[in-house]
């Protein structure tokens, strides 16, 4: 009996000293990992946006965009197709282009959209006849930073 009583406190105290801090000390380490592998997700979806804003131009916010604007058209040899540049209150820019270069003119609004964060929201063109890729046009931007205005009276088309 006393070897009985011997045997059930050995297993009792070996519980109680090893299996259950073990026991324990597992479910910690589960715990642990389910806490790592959210911070792995984590990592991830983080190294994934930083790879992504890498492949992003930042706005140069620098320049004001009628600058950017007067910039772009000398880099894409526009300078001397600008007729009029007019500026208004609501953060419209309006430029008359004659005799531009159809390639040339949609590369720069390209540029000024992706370069300077300057949005075109109409633009009017007619071909030159007797130059093909040639023409006469009317774009109208807008600043970055500002809401699409109401259309005025002369921007509605009339029926």
């Amino acid at each position: 009996m006393l070897i009985l009583g011997a045997l059930f406190v050995f297993t009792a105290g070996s519980y109680r000293l090893i299996l259950r801090p073990a026991r324990e000390q597992i479910g910690l380490y589960q715990a642990n990992i389910l806490k790592r592998e959210g911070d792995l997700v984590w990592m991830r979806q983080a190294a994934r946006r930083i790879q992504n804003d890498r492949n992003v131009k930042y706005y140069d916010k620098t320049l004001s965009p009628l600058s950017a604007i007067d910039r772009g058209a000398k880099q894409f040899n526009l300078n001397k197709a600008v007729n009029r540049l007019e500026p208004d209150d609501s953060g419209r820019i309006r430029i008359w282009l004659t005799g531009a270069i159809f390639d040339d003119m949609l590369a720069w609004v390209e540029d000024l959209h992706t370069g300077y964060g300057i949005d075109m929201i109409s633009i009017r063109a007619a071909s030159v006849q007797e130059r093909p890729g040639i023409v006469n046009a009317q774009v109208t931007f807008l600043a970055p930073g500002t809401t699409m205005p109401p259309p005025r009276e002369a921007d509605r088309k009339q029926p």
